[in-house]
């Protein structure tokens, strides 16, 4: 069973997309929960990725959650770099900690991280 973080990117989307056309189980945890995405009925709504409670029936993890802001380095704020860090790797940490701790440790885990 796969569990998929950043509903709303591309990546996720497409991954979902193929997935629905197979037989493979697989659920969505997102921020948002909107109708008009691909899968939104294997979508499971959170309120913080921080803090998902995975099925521990998952067997590989997909991570493409995170932020990008398209702007010269240097004129970024303490607050913008502060947002890319919590979303870009901070959250990430926590969210394969939440996934390895959840599901069955004697049995081999996949984990992809996609990142901005």
């Amino acid at each position: 069973m796969i569990a998929i973080t950043g509903r709303s990117g591309v990546i996720a989307q497409q991954v979902a997309l193929d997935l629905s056309k197979t037989q493979e189980q697989f659920l969505i945890y997102s921020r948002s929960k909107n109708a008009q995405f691909i899968a939104a009925e294997n979508t499971i709504k959170v309120s913080n990725h921080d803090e998902i409670a995975f099925d521990n029936r998952m067997d590989t993890l997909l991570v493409t959650n995170g932020s990008f802001i398209f702007k010269k380095f240097e004129e970024l704020s303490e607050d913008e770099i502060n947002i890319q860090l919590v979303s870009n790797l901070e959250s990430v940490v926590k969210i394969i900690r939440n996934f390895l701790r959840a599901t069955n440790q004697s049995q081999s885990r996949n984990i992809i991280v996609t990142g901005n």
